[in-house]
């Protein structure tokens, strides 16, 4: 179908040329309207051809003069009735396009009839064989092609896997760098106690929250695209590590009195810390590992479905549930019972606050202080592999929440300040964060919704800033963390 019609447009085409050559040798036969005009007025008029003058000496010659000259006027009478060129065009692609519509009607009705034919049944057709490659060969077959790339290839290959190769050198230095320090100190401050609160959050010692800010973050800012992002410990993700760690590792045991009954009837042992440190190292082992091969998966697809309005949702329920958590902490009720039934937050909330005004601590804060904090950092290690059942599964979700969190930041912020971002990146990016930072006891994060949001408000232009509290936090974990041990938990 397709060949008749290129059939079909190549007659058309092939008729509006002859059309055009004939019209231009009409035109070159016919005199000008100036031509006729001068004529005309040359021409004597009937009353100089009189009776008179018929019987006159001269009457042969100008009988054979007004015969000639009738002659001519007839002449130029055809001329100005022969239609113009615009006209015989017009005419010409109208036939032309009625029957242009007349042979596709025609082809149209020919193929409506034909049956429709699968991948195997249009392969056997046209003689085509499939191969299916293996894993292996698929490998060789990419690094057999990479042998072939020029030092442009590899460059835009660098620039795509290490994004930092095409921003550092285009960077600003003269009105960002002060910008980014002044938005990287700011964000520092805020990590600080953030970082400590997700390290007890989890269930392991607080420094291990600052562990994660430095340690992820300094990788995400070589393989990162986004220029805001503010990678390291997250509320969401740290509350689902802990409840693995707290599912994998505490034991329980039942309990029944008064105050109990109102807001819960189970108490949990305290963990071992260090089962704790690597149980959360496991989980961050895997999470970077999922991460890593849905990347290489180009899973990034996956974003095209976080709308604007999801990103909203997302993030609005994501305030709503860090602030639900700390409400334990803050009123000093233990043992807050989990919930999924609908309304059911409502009821937990509620329980807390009853048991708090029933406990005669209407003076009494209870404010209870973080404690001693070690300084310094230990050295890397690697996972114990013995509970990889336990939290595989438990690993995969919070790999996906981690990178929808992150990805949804990142999509809000480059649409606000006009950048584009690599989703396929990002995994690898995140994924990447993850596994390095397993080896020296980092648990899982993301990028932190306030710290992004904040970065963003600052003015930071550049990871740069992220820089710039990697070097704050190093100086807390290695000689000041000893000075946060009187913020309240």
């Amino acid at each position: 179908m397709a060949d008749q019609r290129k059939r079909v447009n190549r007659e058309i085409s092939g008729e509006n040329v002859r059309t055009r050559a004939e019209t231009k040798e009409v035109e070159g036969h016919l005199p000008s309207k100036e031509a006729i005009a001068s004529k005309s007025k040359e021409l004597p008029s009937e009353s100089l051809f009189t009776d008179s003058t018929m019987y006159s000496s001269d009457a042969p010659n100008l009988k054979h003069k007004k015969a000639k000259h009738e002659i001519i006027r007839n002449d130029l009478m055809k001329v100005d009735t022969t239609p113009s060129q615009s006209q015989m065009e017009i005419a010409r692609e109208q036939e032309l396009k009625a029957a242009a519509q007349k042979t596709e009607m025609q082809l149209t009705l020919k193929t409506q009839h034909k049956p429709a034919i699968n991948q195997e049944q249009f392969d056997k057709k046209h003689g085509f064989r499939r191969t299916d490659l293996s894993l292996a060969r698929k490998l060789f077959y990419q690094i057999k092609i990479m042998k072939t790339w020029r030092s442009l290839e590899w460059m835009n290959f660098l620039k795509s896997r290490l994004p930092i190769i095409g921003w550092l050198p285009a960077y600003n230095w003269h009105e960002d760098f002060l910008r980014d320090v002044v938005s990287g100190i700011m964000i520092s401050i805020i990590y600080i106690p953030q970082g400590l609160a997700y390290g007890l959050m989890v269930g392991i010692p607080p420094i291990y929250g600052i562990y994660t800010g430095i340690v992820g973050p300094l990788i995400y800012i070589f393989l990162g695209t986004s220029r805001h992002a503010s990678t390291g410990a997250f509320a969401i993700v740290a509350m689902m590590v802990g409840s693995v760690i707290e599912q994998s590792v505490t034991e329980s045991r039942l309990i029944y009195n008064e105050t109990d009954r109102l807001c819960c009837s189970e108490i949990t042992q305290k963990p071992d810390a260090e089962k704790a440190i690597q149980l959360s190292s496991l989980i961050a082992f895997f999470v970077g590992v999922i991460q890593v091969v849905l990347g290489f998966l180009h899973a990034g697809l996956l974003a095209v479905w976080l709308s604007d309005q999801l990103v909203e949702g997302l993030t609005a329920g994501a305030a709503v549930h860090v602030f639900v958590s700390q409400i334990q902490t803050m009123t000093g009720v233990r043992n807050v019972p989990r919930t999924s039934e609908m309304f059911g937050i409502i009821r937990v909330i509620f329980s807390i606050i009853l048991c708090y005004l029933a406990t005669e601590t209407t003076l009494d804060l209870h404010l209870h202080i973080i404690g001693d904090i070690d300084a310094g950092m230990r050295a890397p290690f690697l996972p114990d592999f013995g509970k990889t059942g336990q939290i595989i599964f438990s690993a995969f979700s919070i790999a996906i929440v981690s990178f929808v969190i992150h990805i949804a930041l990142a999509k809000l912020t480059a649409k606000e300040y006009n950048y584009q971002i690599n989703v396929n990146q990002e995994w690898l990016a995140l994924g990447t964060m993850h596994i390095v930072a397993s080896f020296f006891g980092c648990f899982a994060g993301g990028s932190s919704l306030s710290r992004t949001i904040i970065s963003a408000k600052l003015g930071s232009r550049s990871q740069l800033t992220t820089l710039v509290v990697v070097i704050i936090l190093l100086i807390i974990a290695f000689g000041a963390a000893p000075l946060f041990k009187y913020l309240p938990k």
